[in-house]
């Protein structure tokens, strides 16, 4: 198995793993929030991901725990459970916002207050479509995968390779996860340029010479797809 393959399913599991987390019930919003575990681990990840990143794809916690946790409530009809994960998804955005700036901050702190509007929704008993939760659900994502994308700038600024090569695979993983649940159609330019995120991550943590001069290309090629999804989103609003 290629050293590509193993990080991707590797980077597979842990989002799996973080996803069957589940909020536990509560109906004091500032416990809710108080509970966001921002530094705690979701999972152990295999050795060699460790070892080849540090550790930082192990520590990795995601909103989408919280939206998971509302779906399945949503269904089961327990409508307190459903605005406890809302809530929580608005808070943790939030904190993302605190530690990033501009366009991308202002992202972030919009998609939190929509979801504060869905979670309001869901207090007053109104019905929350399907799609109007994976709506939401996508741009949370597509804010997410923002955010790590300008994030590859400053760490490879600061020379830090392994967490540049993080933040490339964590902007793809978002930006695939936003186009899935915007049910946006496989596109060959995003694919391309995530996949070109995940070979660049791996050549960067193995030295390859050539992996620094593909950084600007690929950078370019995730914010081009990104600006696509974004388009199709705003297009596509319930």
């Amino acid at each position: 198995m290629t050293t590509v393959t193993r990080t991707t399913l590797a980077l597979s599991a842990l989002v799996i793993l973080g996803a069957c987390t589940r909020e536990p019930e509560s109906v004091n919003d500032q416990q809710v929030a108080a509970r966001i575990p921002v530094d705690t681990p979701v999972a152990s990840p295999p050795p060699d991901l460790v070892d080849s990143a540090t550790g930082v794809l192990a520590r990795r916690v995601e909103p989408q725990q919280y939206f998971d946790a509302t779906r399945a409530a949503l269904a089961a009809k327990e409508p307190e459970r459903a605005r406890s994960g809302l809530l929580a998804a608005a808070r943790f955005l939030d904190r993302q916002a605190d530690s990033s700036a501009g366009a991308v901050r202002e992202q972030l702190r919009l998609v939190a207050r929509d979801i504060d509007t869905l979670a309001a929704a869901v207090a007053r008993q109104r019905d929350v479509s399907a799609r109007r939760l994976d709506h939401v659900v996508a741009r949370a994502n597509l804010a997410e995968s923002d955010r790590h994308l300008a994030r590859v700038a400053s760490a490879w600024t600061a020379r830090d390779t392994a967490r540049t090569a993080d933040e490339l695979l964590m902007a793809a993983d978002h930006l695939e996860r936003a186009a899935t649940d915007g049910r946006i159609p496989e596109n060959k330019a995003r694919s391309a340029a995530t996949a070109a995120a995940r070979s660049l991550a791996t050549d960067l943590l193995q030295r390859q010479p050539d992996a620094p001069d593909r950084l600007p290309r690929t950078q370019d090629a995730l914010r081009a797809a990104s600006r696509a999804v974004y388009d199709r989103l705003q297009s596509s609003a319930p």
